[in-house]
Parts: structure tokens; sequence; C-alpha cells
């Protein structure tokens, strides 16, 4: 059985039943969540050709070693966001189901044109969970930038096709090697077209308007699971695909702006959810630079700790923003929520014994075999990083001078779901787990044209970076 397929019909099927259903749609969201979970530990790798149709004419899903780390990510991420803001899940069952089914497909397809369609069914899906924030003006303009990527993107398949006549990844990669044809303009569009949802400059316009109002579920929808696909599917393009000498240099630029003002705009911005938003934008920044250096196992890593960090810590700052937008001592009346967040902003910034270390330290080992400007660089934005984070915890933890919980924190001293403070603690314990074993994740990974072997015989002979 092609299980590959079912990670992504099964949750359409849920959405198209849930429109007949009134109530107990969450039910649905609930049952196809739990089976696509359960069967990533029954995906086989390998080619799956879908239609009946040999490649490159068939519709092709792809599970390697790096699209089975993406499918797992994303779908174990949307498990624990479901599971943490369920609360707000409301009437936005069919679009979660749906959303599930895009993400998973912009992971597996080995196909231009069908990754244009799961991109497209991600969108739009995210489009709807947006207005739930009531910032129609927001949504409006995310709507206007995305839709113009999307056609970027659509005309650069749209030129490669009536150059090449496939849009399979592999028939087209090896086309152009054998070809002595320019291929930079359609790689220019398809590498716009996708900075949109990856969150690049000059491409994240959109960002601020739609993150600063969202809530708990919406936060972790795009920070942490759209924005973990895309990454991934931004990994594939720039290792497979985008060959053009020009535009690699073009993007690594992008990704090297896009890390120091992401940064830079975290360490300036005074509310919370802004704070993450930028630093979202700097990893997505970090991520491209080391893509484009061949620094496939960094990159990986510095993905997983992101998503996973974000989700925890949009989860948390929706629950300490919903009576006023930022104020002392939160978790002093959480301290289970606080000790979740201080886990995943440490592992963030990269400290030892979290997740991050073994992340950022991948990373500095592969930049400096290359040169020293930008492993300088990543030290330099991670004490940036490392600022505005530990600022914020000494915020949220301190009471002040009177030493008791303003009326403000009482008022938003609700206590938060069961379900919520459990999966925050336990993503922050795999954060954790991970900066002690981090011999767990490179011998997890096989498939040697992901790993840069000196990175991982060092690596492994640590154990929380003592």
């Amino acid at each position: 059985m092609k299980y590959s397929v079912i990670l992504i019909a099964l949750p359409l099927l849920l959405a198209f039943l849930s429109m007949f259903i009134k109530k107990g749609k969450e039910n649905l969201l609930y049952l196809g969540m739990l089976i696509n979970v359960m069967l990533l530990f029954v995906l086989e790798q390998g080619t799956y050709l879908i239609g009946g149709f040999e490649r490159p004419f068939g519709i092709t899903l792809v599970i390697d070693q790096y699209s089975y780390i993406a499918v797992l990510l994303v779908n174990l991420l949307f498990f624990f966001s479901i599971i943490s803001n369920y609360k707000q899940i409301g009437k936005h069952s069919t679009v979660l189901l749906t959303l599930l089914a895009g993400v998973n497909g912009l992971v597996m397809t080995g196909d231009l044109f069908n990754l244009f369609v799961f991109l497209e069914i991600t969108t739009i899906s995210a489009y709807i969970l947006t207005t739930s924030n009531k910032n129609y003006v927001g949504t409006f303009n995310y709507i206007i930038v995305s839709a113009v990527g999307s056609s970027l993107y659509l005309l650069g398949v749209i030129m490669l096709y009536a150059g090449y006549g496939t849009l399979d990844f592999r028939t087209m990669t090896e086309a152009i090697s054998e070809s002595n044809m320019s291929v930079m303009l359609p790689m220019l569009f398809i590498f716009a077209g996708l900075s949109v949802e990856a969150k690049l400059l000059p491409f994240n316009g959109w960002v601020k308007g739609v993150f600063s109002k969202a809530n708990g579920l919406v936060g972790t929808m795009l920070a942490s699971i759209i924005a973990t696909a895309m990454l991934f599917v931004m990994g594939r393009m720039l290792n497979v695909l985008i060959t053009d000498s020009l535009i690699m240099d073009l993007a690594l630029t992008i990704g090297i702006i896009t890390l120091v003002l992401g940064e830079l705009s975290a360490y300036n911005s005074k509310s919370i959810k802004d704070v993450l938003l930028y630093s979202s934008i700097g990893q997505s920044g970090l991520v491209t630079i080391l893509m484009i250096s061949g620094l496939i196992f960094p990159a990986i890593i510095v993905i997983i700790n992101n998503g996973i960090a974000k989700l925890i810590m949009f989860t948390i700052a929706d629950e300490a923003t919903k009576e006023k937008d930022d104020f002392k001592g939160f978790f002093s009346n959480h301290q289970l929520m606080g000790i979740a967040f201080t886990v995943a902003s440490f592992s963030l910034i990269g400290l030892p014994l979290f997740m991050g270390f073994y992340a950022k330290l991948n990373s500095l080992i592969g930049l400096f075999e290359m040169n020293l400007l930008l492993p300088a660089l990543l030290l330099l934005v991670t004490i940036v990083e490392g600022a505005y984070l530990i600022r914020l915890n000494i915020k949220l933890w301190y009471l002040g001078e009177e030493g008791t919980a303003t009326t403000e924190i009482e008022k938003a001293s609700q206590k938060p779901s069961l379900s919520m403070i459990v999966a925050t603690l336990v993503l922050a314990a795999s954060l954790i787990a991970v900066g002690l074993m981090p011999e767990v994740l490179g011998d997890s990974i096989t498939d040697k044209s992901l790993l840069n072997e000196k990175q991982i015989e060092y690596m492994t002979d640590l154990k929380g970076g003592m």
C-alpha cells in the first residue's frame, strides 16, 4: 500500500466529509491527525508513481531520507500544535485537515507542477486561518503578496516546461545538466515565488500584519508547521534544481541580509509576538545560507530546532498576551509554561545541553571549512539573539520591585489546559534529550548526501557540548 498517498488523501477525504457535519467536526481532525502519525512509522522510502503513468508523466511522490524527515517533523508538529491549541480549533477543522494534506504534499512531491498545487492548497488554508484574527488588512496583504509569489513560481515552471518538456524533479535536473540553455530567469522566478512563504527578504512584507495578531493556533501553524515545510522545499530546490551560479549568489546574499535584519529587528522589538516573528525570519535566512553552502545536515537540525522551539514559544506567548500585549512576571503564576518557554529560547540561542547547541556547532564547523566571514557573522547574530531572548525571559519571569503579580497577570491567570502544558513540556524535553544525546540525530541519518562526515564524526563524540 502506498502509505505516502494516504498521508495526503485521507486528510482531504475527511475535510470533504466534515463539510456535511454540523457538530463534532473536530473529531474528524483528531482522527486524520492520529492516523497520519501512525502511518509515519510504517512509511517506506521509495518513489511512488500515482495515476498509472511512468516517470516523468505521472504524479510522483518521493520518500527519500530528506523528505521522510520533513514529513515526520511536519506531522508531529501539527499533532502537538492541535493538542496545545485545541480550544481555538472552533470551526477550523475542515481548513486544518486541508492544510495538513497540503504541507504533506509539499514535502513529498517530486513534480514541479504538483508542488504548485500543494502550495496553493497550503496558502489558501493559511489565508482562511488568518481571518480568525479579525485583522483583515493583514490577511489581504498576505493574499496579494502570496498570489504574486505563486504567479512568479508558476511562470518559472512554465518556462522550464517549454524548454525541457518535463516537470519531474529528477528528469528536469538531468535535462538541465545536459543542456546549454540558460535557466537563470525561470530559476529566479521559482526562487522568488518560494521566498514569499519561506519569509525571505524582500518578500516577507506580509509577515508582521499576520503574526502580530495571531493566536496560538494560527501562530504555530504559520511559524512552525508551514515554515518548516517551506524551508524543506526551499532546501530541495537549492540543492537539486536551482543550480545557476548567479541565482545561488543572489540567494546567499538574500539569506545573509534576512538573517541579519531579522535578528536586529527582533532585538529592537518589544512585543513578544514581534520578537518571535522576526526571530523566525532570521532563522529562515540561516537555513538558506546553510542549504546554499551544501550543509544539509546542519540545516535540517536548525529547521527541527526552530520548528519545535517556535511551536512552544508561540503557544505560550498567546497565553501571555491575552489580556495585555506584554507584562512582567507572567511566569510567576505559570512556572511550568515558563520552564518550557525558557528551554525553547535557550535552545534557539544555541546554549549547551540543548538541541540548538548541536545545530549551531554543526553550522559553524561546516561554515569554517568554507571561509571565516560566514561563521563570524553567525557568531555575531547569535550574540544578538541571546541578548533579546534572555531579556524576554527576564521580563516574563521577574515580578518587579513589588514582588507580587500585577492585576493584569492575575486576570490572565486562568489555568491553561493540561494538554497544552503537557505538550509544551514534552517538546521542551525533546530539545534537552537531543542536546544530551546528539548522536541520535547523526546515527539516524544514513543517506551520505545529507551528511558532512567531519561534522558527524566530531559531534557524535559530544554529549550536549560537554
